[in-house]
């Protein structure tokens, strides 16, 4: 294809990138949709969190063995204490994996792993404007790739065609993808501490060393694309 894809490895611990607030990571009450690629050595950490005062944000994180996405902004959850959220899929290790949440204008989130829908759960209805940055990979021994969040849900047929382009392209906004996305950071860099989103420019730094630059991820090649194919069909 040209050029030579890239990924993030994140080695654990604290290291971790981290982008400053900003109105397109802010999600609407209901109506979005976020997505990642993701091969994990280590099941823990945050793959993805955005959580401010009162637990306010979303979050894609483990506990306890239980891989979930939680998303709190409630003023119920606020008084009661509850956490909104959907467990996600368990990934095998070693293997790049796609997942995905949307949650529609209903408040119903669907989760997907490699554009098959896994699960749903009424989350309510939400909207998480907080202050603090956007943090990807905190704690997480593993390694990231195309991370994407959509002000809008995402149907079946578009978290399908963002997980099979994952496989072939790079972001292009099309409509058969979910349209335009309000940031995507597809970790194509390759030399450097920071990466830039591909859609405003939000730029996330890495927080140390433990933060690496590796060869490969999305788009994959037809050789990875087959053995993940082989690995799916057992």
């Amino acid at each position: 294809m040209g050029t030579l894809n890239k990924y993030l490895a994140f080695g654990g611990g604290t290291c971790q990138v981290e982008v400053p607030s900003h109105a397109a990571l802010n999600l609407p009450a209901n109506n979005y949709g976020i997505a990642f690629w993701v091969r994990h050595r280590v099941l823990e950490g945050h793959i993805l969190t955005k959580l401010g005062d009162y637990d306010l944000g979303y979050d894609f994180f483990w506990n306890n063995g239980v891989f979930r996405y939680d998303g709190r902004g409630r003023v119920s959850e606020l008084v009661l204490g509850d956490t909104l959220g959907i467990d996600l899929a368990l990934p095998t290790l070693g293997v790049w994996e796609h997942y995905a949440v949307s949650i529609d204008l209903d408040g119903i989130a669907t989760a997907y792993k490699n554009g098959v829908a896994t699960g749903t759960a009424f989350l309510g209805y939400q909207a998480f404007s907080t202050t603090v940055n956007l943090r990807i990979g905190v704690a997480v021994e593993g390694d990231i790739d195309d991370v994407r969040i959509y002000k809008t849900h995402l149907t079946v047929e578009e978290v399908q065609a963002i997980y099979n382009d994952g496989r072939g392209t790079k972001y292009t906004g099309a409509a058969a993808e979910g349209g335009a996305a309000s940031a995507v950071w597809e970790m194509d860099e390759g030399a450097g501490t920071t990466i830039t989103d591909a859609v405003g420019g939000l730029v996330g730094t890495f927080s140390e060393a433990g933060v690496t630059w590796a060869d490969g991820g999305t788009p994959f090649t037809p050789a990875v694309r087959s053995h993940a194919r082989r690995i799916l069909i057992k």
